[in-house]
């Protein structure tokens, strides 16, 4: 999958630089919201550190088109489900977090959908599954938006105030760059 994340990368460059920037930038983050499996964080970590006075608006454009691609995906899993399980947990692997979705959702429906908004758990899974089970469509959109505005609005404000270090860090920590954005959002969560 790294290897695939620094090819996309360099491809993407081209991109970056093109008067479609902005435009692919939505195509990338609706897209992967329903099957690409590379971050949309990638492309708009990049774009920042590019032109970081654009900051707010490259945020503002991941946010809303990831969340119409979640609906998208929620639309799939609430419609079609059934024609495209096999094609999906074959080529997506899946079944495991599959499972494991349904089980946050029996928990706490709005939880799970924040947590995997803004999480590293894959949204285009939790967006599919949140259509399948059938859950509330503005908690969906609701928590979508929270979720993916934490994500994507710290990401890009961090890269904004602190640049190219900060977006090393991000790139390099990935991962618990994210729990630690949970960790604030749920004591946000908690005490607002």
């Amino acid at each position: 999958m790294q290897q695939y994340k620094q090819k996309f990368i360099a491809w993407s460059q081209k991109f970056i630089h093109s008067r479609f920037a902005e435009w692919f930038l939505g195509i990338f983050a609706f897209l992967e919201s329903i099957i690409i499996p590379i971050p949309t964080d990638v492309m708009l970590i990049s774009m920042v550190l590019l032109r970081r006075e654009r900051w707010w608006r490259y945020t503002l454009i991941a946010i809303i088109t990831s969340v119409l691609g979640g609906i998208a995906a929620y639309f799939i899993g609430f419609f079609f489900f059934e024609i495209v399980r096999e094609p999906l947990f074959a080529t997506l692997d899946l079944a495991d977090d599959f499972a494991h979705i349904q089980a946050m959702f029996d928990k706490n429906t709005f939880v799970a959908m924040i947590t995997a908004a803004f999480t590293f758990i894959p949204y285009k899974v939790v967006a599919l599954a949140g259509g399948v089970f059938k859950v509330n469509l503005l908690s969906f959109i609701a928590a979508s938006l929270v979720g993916r505005t934490l994500r994507f609005g710290v990401e890009a404000f961090l890269i904004y105030k602190f640049g190219q270090a900060m977006g090393d860090r991000i790139y390099r920590h990935f991962s618990f760059v994210v729990v630690g954005l949970l960790i604030i959002a749920i004591v946000l969560l908690l005490f607002l």
